[in-house]
């Protein structure tokens, strides 16, 4: 079978291996091999050489009598595994040693020129008179028990681990070698490895109805019959018969699932909090036993659940939990007529149970409620259960029925109910937990489905009289946050290379004629003008000056602030005016469209008015390159409209939203006054920005001539403007930075200007911006 817990395996070795190249590269500089010989030969030669031999005996012999057994024992699939894995890690270690030089990676021993390896007996002098282990040798065998070791037991596994270590010291007696060698054999053997599985598998340990079976019948049941429900997230389910009447439910949690969502467990832990799940690396024992814990203390408390019968070992890797059972549905699939009053009394009563005994469930949703025949409920899956809560986050559980049940009843119905069930203060008390982020996903898409999240928050305080509150703050990070500092910093990688010397840069900075600096902002100021023209001309309505100029301020802030947010709040703006939502979209589609007609117009006049020459001044990605990009664009898309999602959101957006522009061009291009407006604001935007970079390249003195500072510009930013950080941070820069250079302006003088450039253009205005966005959300703008 194929587990996603093999390419998190494959993908872990790819990531030491990078650092241990760098490592490498810096390996001859190492005095190890030489204090570590001083180490072995303060102490007496015969005793290392006997341990050294010691070593280099229990690393081969049994190595050599399993491979030989697997011969013997036909297992010619195994051995053929085992052949693959050592071949790609031979090949990726000659890949690594081509990269970083032989002499940093010796795959082999090193020999005198007359054919004779360094050292008496071998690399060192130590050991059994032979240079085994090689680092080829140890990557090999340490493929082939990793391959392996999955077919072993756990005892059998214990002695592999202590075969390796012997491998290890076998290696540094023999050859003195680097750990950082060692360490890379080992990585590129786990790699190949994970590489074999990821192509043609792993074994199948998935639980079967006959392991169950036999399982059961050791712990003393007498079984009719086994039957496989399903294979959920991260457990398999069997429904099983007893010959004395009646039914066990069987959850077999195996550890491939349960690693496969270490992921999932850390992400949640690192940007949520309370979560119910603080230790991420805990055992598979532990979660099952907490579950196991959880189900019992519920039962004890009185809250119908299934009760536990069967908690066990499930060879080899799993573990094993029955619980009494008989003939349910889950709630999700129960017929709406089956839904009454009645039911969701006895909903609010579990609810009620778990808040008397402090115990959060965390996935109380339609999908852990099972109904019966006779219209009983019960609570199942205490796998995120947490005991003796006490504070806000007992009000999870009420939240997330509150919100289930709102979606199909409506909130009035759905407060009331609960009411009811836990009274008026808990439902209060829960209002801070009506969000999105502390609900469940099936209950967040139903709910989102319904729309009536704020309806329900706003019946809750009617019934309860609770006065408007926050919601809780259960993100210790936004994904945003995360998303804007992976942007800054890939934004700094790129810049730091360019503000190599910055004493000298400051240097530069202090001797810039400081009127030209002014002029720059002047220049900078006018750009916001020109945009407020532009978007008045992509509207038959006017909008009025100053505040169409505060929204342009905003959006500088906003743009840093929330990528993506300026055309957001633009939309938003024009909505607040007034504007409906298709076309207030189309307006500002119109206006990009216009700023885009305009720069492709000036890039190829000013190409032109610098003859063939022009593009010289710029160094543009090879023909290859774009070729590369303009093939992965073309695969995007073709995968983009094989998938039914991108389709659906191709054809509910994008079309619609393409054919109202279009549609409002048209009605714009009938008026030659508002075309004027549109492409004259357009045209003021880039020639202000292309003017502020000559002046700012003018103010050090002497530069480039006009139509090379215009290119560079026109092209840096075209290029720039796909750069995925806030404002383009680094990468304007740096394209700016290299498009001067190469026009012919000195590094140092070329790095000043670009910061005085972005010191007008972008840096300075963000407190103007951030002012008037504040300004615009108190007077009702936005």
């Amino acid at each position: 079978m194929r587990s996603p817990v093999t390419a998190i395996r494959f993908a872990g070795p790819l990531a030491v291996l990078v650092g241990l190249y760098f490592a490498l590269r810096r390996a001859e500089q190492s005095t190890f091999a030489t204090d570590f010989g001083d180490l072995l030969a303060s102490a007496p030669r015969w005793a290392v050489t006997t341990a050294v031999g010691f070593c280099q005996l229990g690393f081969l012999v049994p190595v050599v009598l399993g491979f030989v057994g697997q011969v013997a024992l036909r297992r010619f699939a195994r051995v053929g595994r085992m052949f693959l894995a050592a071949i790609v890690c031979v090949a990726g270690l000659v890949v690594l040693q081509r990269l970083v030089g032989s002499s940093a990676l010796p795959l082999v021993p090193r020999r005198h020129p007359g054919g004779q390896a360094v050292g008496a007996f071998g690399q060192s002098g130590y050991g059994i008179g032979a240079a085994f282990p090689t680092t080829v040798d140890l990557a090999v065998i340490a493929a082939w028990l990793t391959m392996d070791r999955s077919h072993w037991s756990g005892r059998w596994r214990h002695i592999g681990r202590l075969v390796l270590v012997l491998g290890i010291a076998a290696q540094l007696g023999v050859s003195l070698a680097n750990p950082a060698r060692i360490l890379t054999a080992l990585t590129m053997a786990a790699a190949a490895t994970a590489l074999v599985q990821l192509v043609l598998g792993v074994p199948n340990t998935r639980p079967r109805a006959l392991t169950v079976g036999s399982m059961l019948e050791r712990l003393g049941h007498d079984l009719s019959s086994v039957e496989l429900i399903g294979r959920f997230r991260h457990f398999a389910a069997f429904r099983v018969r007893l010959a004395g009447g009646g039914e066990l439910f069987v959850k077999v949690v195996g550890r491939e699932s349960w690693a496969a969502l270490l992921p999932v467990r850390l992400y949640q832990l690192a940007r949520f909090r309370d979560i119910g799940q603080d230790r991420p690396f805990q055992s598979l024992r532990s979660v099952v036993e907490h579950e196991a814990l959880s189900a019992l203390k519920a039962h004890a408390d009185g809250v119908p659940t299934a009760r536990l019968t069967v908690v066990t070992e499930f060879p080899p890797d799993a573990m094993m939990m029955a619980f009494e059972a008989r003939a349910r549905c889950r709630l999700r699939d129960l017929e709406p007529e089956r839904r009454t009053p009645e039911l969701l009394r006895s909903v609010w009563a579990i609810v009620a149970r778990l808040q008397q005994s402090h115990t959060v469930h965390r996935r109380l949703n339609a999908d852990s409620l099972l109904v019966d025949d006779d219209g009983d409920v019960v609570l199942v899956d205490f796998g995120a259960a947490s005991l003796g809560v006490v504070g806000p986050a007992l009000s999870t559980d009420v939240a997330e029925v509150l919100a289930a049940t709102a979606a199909p009843l409506g909130p009035g119905p759905a407060v009331a109910a609960a009411v009811a069930g836990v009274g008026p203060a808990a439902v209060a008390a829960a209002l801070p937990r009506l969000q999105p982020l502390a609900l469940t996903p099936p209950t967040r898409a139903a709910i989102k489905a319904a729309g009536c999240l704020d309806d329900l928050r706003a019946e809750v305080e009617r019934v309860t009289g609770a006065p408007p509150s926050p919601i809780a703050e259960l993100e210790r990070v936004k994904a945003r946050t995360v998303v804007t500092l992976a942007m800054a910093g890939v934004a700094l990688w790129t810049l730091i290379p360019q503000l190599v010397g910055m004493g000298t840069v400051w240097g530069e900075l202090r001797r810039a004629d400081w009127r030209w600096s002014a002029a720059a902002l002047v220049l900078s100021a006018l750009t916001y003008v020109g945009a407020a023209v532009s978007l008045d001309g992509s509207l038959p309505e006017r909008l009025p000056l100053a505040p169409n100029i505060g929204i342009h301020l905003a959006t500088s802030f906003v743009a840093v602030a929330a990528p993506g947010g300026a055309l957001a709040l633009t939309t938003r703006f024009l909505q607040k005016r007034g504007i409906d939502t298709p076309a207030a979209v189309a307006a500002v589609g119109v206006d990009l469209v216009a700023g885009g007609i305009v720069h492709l117009t000036l890039l190829a006049l000013f190409l032109g008015l610098a003859g063939t020459s022009g593009l010289e001044t710029f160094e543009l990605p090879s023909f290859s390159i774009v070729g590369w990009v303009a093939a992965a664009a073309v695969v995007t898309a073709l995968i983009g409209v094989t998938l039914p999602w991108s389709r659906r959101q191709l054809r509910t957006r994008v079309v619609p939203a393409a054919r109202r522009s279009l549609a409002n061009v048209a009605e714009i291009a009938r008026q030659p006054s508002t075309m004027i407006e549109l492409f004259g604001g357009s045209l003021a935007i880039t020639l202000g920005y292309l003017l502020a970079l000559e002046v700012s390249v003018t103010a050090f003195g002497a530069g480039p001539a006009f139509t090379s500072v215009a290119i560079v510009y026109l092209v840096g930013n075209a290029i720039s403007s796909v750069a995925p950080t806030p404002g383009g941070i680094g990468a304007v820069e740096a394209t700016l930075i290299a498009g001067l250079t190469s026009a012919g302006m000195p590094s140092t003088t070329a790095v000043a200007a670009v910061i005085l450039f972005r010191l007008a253009t972008f840096w300075i205005p963000l407190l103007p911006g951030w002012g008037a966005f504040t300004v615009m959300q108190h007077s009702g703008s936005l």
